[in-house]
């Protein structure tokens, strides 16, 4: 019966998927190879789609979850705080520049943030 949330957490995940690939095609940069022999890399580097997907759809979660409690934010937080490490962990291993991860981060939570400003809102009708 929560078709609004249903479709925010679709549309949400779409754009992780899809966004970061279409930026990653214009931009182009290659990645770092901090570790070559270790981790091998292959694709675009800029912006890390780990990062986007963490900083997206954790903190949605997090608010979807808590928020009929009223604990909407601190779900929300929880969620941004699992979102930073994920970004964190694609810089330890050496496959993103720091940049990558801060704007994966940035159009992570922007689309996390659009989600829940729209489904907090009362629903539109025609």
């Amino acid at each position: 019966g929560e078709r609004r949330e249903a479709a925010a957490w679709l549309g949400v995940g779409a754009a992780a998927a899809v966004l970061p690939e279409l930026l990653k095609a214009a931009v182009a940069r290659p990645r770092p190879a901090l570790w070559p022999w270790l981790i091998p890399t292959s694709g675009w580097s800029f912006p890390s789609g780990h990062a986007v997907a963490g900083a997206a759809l954790y903190p949605l979660l997090g608010w979807l979850a808590l928020r009929g409690r009223g604990l909407g934010a601190w779900g929300y937080a929880a969620g941004l705080l699992v979102g930073a490490f994920v970004g964190l962990s694609r810089l330890y291993v050496g496959v993103h520049w720091p940049s990558d991860v801060l704007a994966g981060w940035a159009i992570g939570v922007g689309l996390s943030g659009v989600a829940v400003a729209r489904l907090d809102s009362p629903p539109r009708t025609l």
